[in-house]
């Protein structure tokens, strides 16, 4: 189990994507960096007056650390407008991560699948694990254009792009284009990874995991307080009755798709 440390980050880059509301921090982590896992995240204190805030990491690399900040409050603001050097309280690492799935044989194929500002542990999983020589396939959805982040593989993927106006890519849904990919195919030993809004998972597990019988694993986007699970702010409802709750930050972030009650609408 990773150790969770109160420590301190350093902004050493940024990077604004201003048409799409988003900002790359690469931040300095000496001795948390490594610790870290793909689907795993932290919590950062842009004031003393702030929440902390969560945050899936993107990458780790040496002491750094990428992550990528959709400006949607004034906290996310704030911390979009900080300047490099810039020293932030934060909690890390937290959470699960995909990596303790247990694979039975290796899957023919990892279907990602990302909606909106749901790349980032995705993105980190992939680039961690193309040593092993898994075949990945990306699927990200966007609104329009403008809401494209471009994203560095380490190595090539097959990468498929929809847009919900049709400016990019496929018109439609991330969800319409992954089933439109696979119509009419029958996928045999593949895994599906996904991170996105409750509503997008829900879409994603009812009109093609459920068709095709695939194992999926999904990281969950929640707002969180504590993210320690102490103020069990996070809790989402699940179909199993000896345990109705689980809570995102501490459970989680990432589940089995299938203990997941998607008839029940989300906590937050």
């Amino acid at each position: 189990m990773n150790k969770t440390a109160f420590t301190t980050a350093t902004i050493t880059d940024r990077k604004l994507y201003k048409n799409a509301g988003i900002c790359r921090l690469i931040l300095s982590f000496p001795g948390i960096s490594k610790l870290a896992k793909p689907g795993q995240f932290i919590m950062l204190k842009v004031t003393e007056d702030d929440f902390m805030l969560p945050f899936s990491i993107a990458s780790c690399r040496g002491s750094l650390m990428s992550i990528y900040v959709k400006i949607v409050g004034e906290g996310t603001r704030k911390l979009s407008r900080l300047k490099v050097d810039t020293e932030l309280q934060c909690l890390a690492p937290l959470g699960n991560d995909f990596g303790s799935m247990i694979y039975s044989k290796k899957p023919s194929e990892i279907i990602m699948v990302s909606g909106g500002i749901g790349f980032p542990p995705l993105l980190s999983f992939m680039n961690k694990n193309f040593k092993h020589g898994y075949k990945f396939s990306f699927f990200y959805g966007v609104r329009k254009n403008t809401d494209l982040v471009e994203l560095k593989f380490k190595r090539e993927v097959d990468k498929y792009i929809a847009s919900e106006d049709g400016s990019i890519g496929y018109k439609g849904t991330v969800i319409d284009l992954t089933k439109s990919r696979y119509k009419d195919t029958k996928i045999e030993n593949a895994i599906v990874l996904a991170c996105g809004n409750f509503k997008m998972l829900k879409a994603l597990y009812n009109e093609f995991i459920k068709v095709h019988a695939l194992q999926c694993f999904v990281s969950m986007e929640t707002r969180m307080a504590c993210g320690m699970g102490v103020c069990q702010g996070c809790v989402i409802k699940t179909n199993n009755e000896k345990i109705p709750y689980l809570r995102v930050c501490k459970d989680g972030p990432v589940f089995n798709a299938d203990i997941i009650d998607w008839d029940c609408n989300p906590m937050r």
